[in-house]
């Protein structure tokens, strides 16, 4: 009981005596921390960049609708019939029916073209009915759909603007699988950091392991104090990272916000959470561990007293 207590005591007491030793270098452990943060938000700020891409990319998904395009010399009550039959579909939440002169109204607002518009002779949009698909349907039944409004001889052409979100999508699964090959390089580039940095301390405190190898200390007791640098390297470094990715994501926010607005989008951007806050820092502290265990490892092998 007294060698446990003795050895949660020297733990604290070197974690204590660790970051009061960083507190006064501010410069040179603001560098380093510095550097740390910089590595490790670069893989952060992508992971959330791509959370937020997918998250967009389902959002505009679920809020999809198909459009039909009907015969342009299709009277507007045979349509309106149209409409009332697709109302009964459970597939579908909401209809919504345009007749030419509110397919018009509408591309001259959108476009802004009044001038172009007003030297037609005649109205050239067809009736159009706006379709709303349930949010639950799979990509078959969904399929199923499309196929079903395509034969229906009333119907001139069907359009599912989704394409393109499944392209994004795809290329989102690959800036995925790359951004672990980025965060496994700047891993190694934070143990390497961290390691070098160490390994100066080492080298500074040298007299003082030989002193304390003297007195017959362990190489765990004595790499104990390293560790805990290490420990608080990647801490401090972890969190300026999520305070950098933060204001990153608030950097963006006001041009992302705009062009949500382009397509009535009503999407909230994701930012770092404490799940990510907690993960990311604790990462940052494992890596900081290793690359100081790795320096000390090496190095105390070095150190013998004469």
């Amino acid at each position: 009981m007294v060698r446990l207590r003795s050895w949660v005591l020297h733990h604290f007491s070197c974690a204590n005596e660790s970051l009061i030793r960083l507190l006064k270098k501010p410069l040179a452990s603001l560098l380093t921390v510095a550097m740390l943060a910089i590595a490790l938000a670069l893989p952060g700020g992508l992971y959330m960049l791509t959370q937020n891409m997918l998250a967009l990319s389902g959002h505009w998904e679920a809020d999809t609708r198909i459009s039909l395009y009907l015969r342009e010399d299709l009277d507007e009550q045979v349509a309106r019939n149209i409409v009332a039959n697709l109302q009964k579909d459970h597939r579908i939440t909401k209809v919504q029916f345009m007749n030419r002169d509110e397919a018009l109204d509408e591309f001259r607002q959108m476009t802004g073209f009044d001038e172009a518009l007003d030297r037609l002779e005649h109205n050239p949009l067809p009736p159009v009915i706006l379709l709303s698909p349930r949010k639950d349907l799979t990509a078959d039944a969904l399929t199923d759909l499309l196929q079903e409004l395509t034969a229906m001889p009333q119907v001139d052409l069907v359009q599912l603007d989704l394409e393109w979100i499944k392209r994004l999508q795809g290329i989102l699964g690959l800036i995925q699988r790359s951004l672990l090959i980025v965060a496994g390089l700047l891993a190694i580039a934070v143990v390497l950091i961290i390691g070098n940095t160490i390994r100066l301390e080492i080298e500074n405190r040298r007299d003082e392991i030989v002193i304390t190898q003297l007195f017959g200390a362990t190489h765990a007791f004595i790499r104990r104090p390293f560790l805990y640098d290490g420990i608080w390297f990647g801490l401090l470094g972890g969190l300026l990272a999520c305070t950098l990715i933060y204001a990153a994501l608030r950097v963006l926010n006001e041009p992302v916000g705009r062009l949500i607005e382009l397509y009535n989008s009503s999407f909230q951007p994701i930012y770092p959470g404490p799940s990510f806050i907690a993960a990311l820092t604790l990462f940052a502290a494992l890596l900081g561990y290793l690359g100081a265990w790795t320096a000390v490892s090496q190095r105390l092998h070095k150190i013998e007293p004469e």
